[in-house]
C-alpha cells in the first residue's frame, strides 16, 4: 500500500464570496463566466438548490465553518466564539495539518476562526477590523441615539466592543511585523500592504485612544461613535499619518495629480487613482495555495492537509484581474464574455447605479470578476494534478452568499432572501465518489457534515447541518432563512427577516422593515419558483395551501430563539392578516 492510499484524504476548500449560482455555467448560465469550474462540475457532486441561510459573509461563514444558525447561540455577533466547533478545528483534531489565507476579517483570529489552524495567513487590510467593530455595535449605538435604549444597554454592548477592537489592532500590528517579509514578497499589489503603515506608530494611536476611552468612557462614545462614523474612519483618520516620510509624499503628489488629471481624463484618473486594489486579488491566492501543494509534494509529513482559502474578487467593486494592470485584463475579460468593452472597469468606485444601463454595466464587470476567479480556481487545480496530489485529495467549490445588482432594483446584499443573494454554488469532488447532480435542498451549514462524511469522520454532534449525500437532506422538505438587515443582534430592537424555501415556493417574512433596509417592503411575499423563477409575481394573497405550514415553520424557529418573546412569535403566525 502506497503512503497515499494509507492516509485519508486531503482536503481543499476553496470559498468564494459573493458568488452567484445563477452566473457559472454549470448552473445554466450562458456566458462562459466559469470553464474551469464547469469541468471540475461534471466531476464533483453539484448542489443545484443550494442556500446560505444569512445573505451577507458575516452571518454566511458562521453556517460553512460551525456548521450552526446565525441566529443560534445569542446571534451573529461573536463569530465562531461560544458556539460548536469549527471544521478547520474539526480536521485538526482528527490529525490534518491544517493551512488557511483569509481575506476577510469575518473568518479570522479576532472573530473566534483561529482554533484549529496550524498556519493562517490573515491578508486584508488593518482598518477593516474598524469596520467589524462599528458592525458589532452600529444598531445600538443609532438605538440610544434614539433614546429607545438605556446608558447602561449601550454602554454593555459598545465597551467590550470596543476595548476588543483596540486589543485586535495591536495583535494585527504584532503579526504583521512578524510576517511582513512574507506579506511583502506576495501581496506587494495589495492595499495592507502598500499602505506601508509604521505599526508602531499605529499602536502608539491605539494607546492614546485606550487611554482616552478607559478614563471617561461616555466621553469618548460621544466624541467618536455619537453618529456612526464610515466603517473606515474614526481611528484610521488619526493613524493614515503612521507612514514613512516617502510613502506620504508620494500619496500626496498621486492625489493632487490626479485632480489634475481628472479635470481632462477622467477615465485615466479613475485607473490612476485605483491602480492597487483593496483585497489581494485570487491570482496571487492562487499562487500560495500552489506554493502550499508543492511544499505538501515533497515533504515526508504523514499528516494529510486541510487547505482553505477565500476569494473576494466577486465582492463589491467587482474587481478582475492581478497585479497594478487589473484594468487591461479586465477589457479582456469583458471581450471573453461577449460584453461591451467600452465600459471602464473603474466606475464600481464611484457609481452609485440607478438606470438600467448603469445596472447592466456593473452585471457585466462582475461577470468578469467570476472569469478571474476561476482562471484562478484552474490553476489551483491544475496544481494538484501536476503534484500528484488530486486522486487522494477533497475538493470542494462553494460561495457564501450572492449578490442583487439590479434584479429587485437594489445593489449588494443587506438582508433579503431572495435567490439571487441566498442561492449558492456547492460543488464536492472526492475519490472514488461517482458525479451526481444533486437537486435536493441544502444549506451551507451542510458543508461541513459533508466533508467530514467524505472523509470517513464522524461529525461533531451539535452540528446542526447533514451531508448533502445523507438521507436526511434528501428528504428535507423546505430550507429555514434568518437574519438582520446586517448590523448587530438587537433582538428586542430590530425586525428579524426570515424566509421559508421548499421545493416550489418561498416565502419571506419580515417583523418590519429595518430603518436601515431602503428598498424594504411591509408586506410578505410568496413566489412560485417553478414558474417565475426572478421572484417577481407575489402571490402572498392568492389562496396558496402551503403558505400556512410555512408561517408556522417561521413561527416555531423564533419559538426556539431565547431573545424573542412568545407575542413576536405568534405575529409570525399572523401575518398579512388585517
Amino acid at each position: 500500500m502506497t503512503k497515499a492510499e494509507n492516509l485519508r484524504p486531503n482536503v481543499v476548500l476553496l470559498s468564494v464570496d459573493t458568488f452567484r449560482a445563477d452566473r457559472l455555467g454549470a448552473y445554466g448560465y450562458t456566458r462562459p463566466t466559469s470553464p474551469n469550474i464547469d469541468a471540475f462540475a461534471k466531476q464533483a457532486i453539484v448542489c443545484r438548490n443550494a442556500y446560505t441561510l444569512g445573505p451577507f459573509t458575516q452571518l454566511a461563514c458562521i453556517q460553512l465553518f460551525t456548521s450552526s444558525r446565525p441566529l443560534s447561540y445569542g446571534g451573529y455577533d461573536k463569530g465562531a466564539d461560544g458556539r460548536p466547533d469549527t471544521v478547520f478545528k474539526h480536521f485538526h483534531d482528527a490529525g490534518y495539518k491544517t493551512w488557511g489565507l483569509s481575506t476577510i476579517h469575518w473568518v479570522s483570529p479576532y472573530y473566534g476562526y483561529t482554533d484549529g489552524l496550524d498556519t493562517e495567513h490573515c491578508v486584508f487590510h488593518l482598518n477593516t477590523l474598524i469596520g467589524m467593530a462599528v458592525m458589532n455595535m452600529r444598531d445600538t449605538l443609532r438605538l440610544h441615539a434614539a433614546k429607545k435604549i438605556s446608558d447602561e444597554r449601550m454602554l454593555a454592548v459598545a465597551e467590550p466592543v470596543i476595548l476588543k477592537l483596540f486589543e485586535n489592532v495591536d495583535h494585527y500590528c504584532a503579526s504583521f511585523k512578524e510576517k511582513q517579509a512574507y506579506n511583502n514578497e506576495h501581496f506587494a499589489n495589495a492595499k495592507f500592504v502598500a499602505d506601508a503603515y509604521d505599526f508602531n506608530g499605529v499602536r502608539r494611536v491605539v494607546e492614546r485612544h485606550r487611554w482616552a476611552f478607559k478614563r471617561d468612557t461616555k466621553a469618548y462614545i460621544r466624541k467618536y461613535l455619537l453618529e456612526t462614523p464610515d466603517a473606515h474612519e474614526w481611528l484610521a483618520k488619526d493613524w493614515r499619518l503612521c507612514r514613512k516620510p516617502s510613502k506620504l509624499i508620494h500619496e500626496a503628489w498621486m492625489r493632487i495629480s490626479n485632480k489634475i488629471l481628472a479635470r481632462f481624463s477622467p477615465a485615466r484618473a479613475g485607473r490612476r487613482a485605483n491602480r492597487v486594489r483593496y483585497a489581494v486579488d485570487a491570482h496571487a491566492i492562487a499562487d500560495q495555495v500552489t506554493s502550499e501543494f508543492k511544499e505538501n509534494a515533497k515533504n515526508n509529513d504523514d499528516r494529510p492537509f486541510f487547505i482553505w482559502a477565500h476569494f473576494k474578487d466577486n465582492h463589491q467593486p467587482f474587481v478582475s484581474g492581478y497585479g497594478p494592470k487589473w484594468v487591461d485584463q479586465t477589457k479582456n475579460y469583458l471581450a471573453e464574455l461577449g460584453h461591451d468593452t467600452d465600459i471602464d472597469p473603474t466606475m464600481v468606485f464611484t457609481t452609485k447605479p440607478k438606470s438600467p444601463k448603469e445596472f447592466e454595466k456593473l452585471n457585466a464587470l462582475y461577470d468578469a470578476s467570476i472569469r478571474s476567479v476561476d482562471e484562478a480556481i484552474g490553476r489551483i487545480l491544475e496544481s494538484l494534478n501536476d503534484e500528484g496530489l488530486a486522486d487522494n485529495t477533497i475538493v470542494v467549490i462553494c460561495g457564501d452568499h450572492g449578490e442583487e445588482i439590479g434584479d429587485h432594483g437594489d445593489y449588494g446584499h443587506l438582508c433579503m432572501q431572495y435567490d439571487h443573494n441566498a442561492r449558492i454554488p456547492m460543488m464536492f469532488r472526492a475519490p472514488g465518489v461517482p458525479a451526481e447532480q444533486l437537486e435536493s435542498l441544502v444549506t451551507s451549514m451542510d458543508l461541513g457534515p459533508t466533508l467530514s462524511a467524505l472523509a470517513g469522520l464522524t461529525p461533531p454532534s451539535d452540528w446542526e447541518g447533514a451531508s448533502v449525500l445523507s438521507n436526511d437532506a434528501a428528504q428535507r422538505k423546505h430550507v429555514l432563512m434568518e437574519n438582520f438587515c446586517r448590523g448587530n443582534c438587537e433582538f428586542e430592537h430590530r425586525p428579524i427577516y426570515m424566509a421559508v424555501r421548499s421545493e416550489q415556493y418561498k416565502y419571506l417574512w419580515r417583523e418590519g422593515v429595518d430603518p436601515h433596509h431602503k428598498m424594504g417592503k411591509e408586506e410578505p411575499m410568496l413566489f412560485d419558483l417553478k414558474n417565475d423563477p426572478k421572484e417577481i409575481i407575489n402571490l402572498f394573497h392568492k389562496n396558496i395551501p402551503e403558505l400556512a405550514a410555512m408561517k408556522h415553520i417561521i413561527y416555531e424557529r423564533l419559538q426556539e430563539i431565547p431573545e424573542v418573546s412568545h407575542t413576536r412569535a405568534l405575529a409570525a403566525l399572523k401575518a398579512g392578516e388585517k
